[in-house]
């Protein structure tokens, strides 16, 4: 799942690291770690999240996504509560995500151009 940045502050506020939750790849999107194929804040026992209440905005979207192929958005079909979507709320919340979607390729952007003069100045 991506992160936004104000996605991170929210976790944060809650008392975690950025080391703790989110790994950035190598195109600068800051994305949840995942231990064992699950996102961190998984907890596997109680099948539940963990800060449900502070999720991310793609979480919150989700079964809602963007396919880059269609450069629509979609119901993921291997979401179990995607028969419970409806085109109201499917158009509702298409507005969001693609605004959250411009927001985390700027944030990417500008974290990827970070990244790259921290590394130069390493060396």
């Amino acid at each position: 799942m991506q992160l936004t940045n104000d996605d991170i502050r929210k976790i944060k506020k809650l008392g975690f690291k950025e080391d703790q939750f989110i790994k950035i790849d190598k195109y600068g999107f800051a994305k949840l770690k995942n231990r064992n194929g699950y996102c961190v804040f998984y907890d596997t026992v109680k099948k539940e999240c963990k800060i449900y209440e502070n999720r991310p905005k793609g979480c919150i979207l989700y079964p809602i996504i963007y396919d880059p192929i269609k450069k629509d958005v979609i119901i993921d079909s291997f979401c179990p509560s995607a028969d419970t979507i409806t085109e109201e709320e499917l158009k509702s919340k298409r507005v969001m995500l693609m605004k959250t979607i411009k927001q985390l390729y700027k944030e990417a952007r500008k974290r990827s151009y970070i990244y790259k003069n921290k590394k130069i100045k390493n060396l």
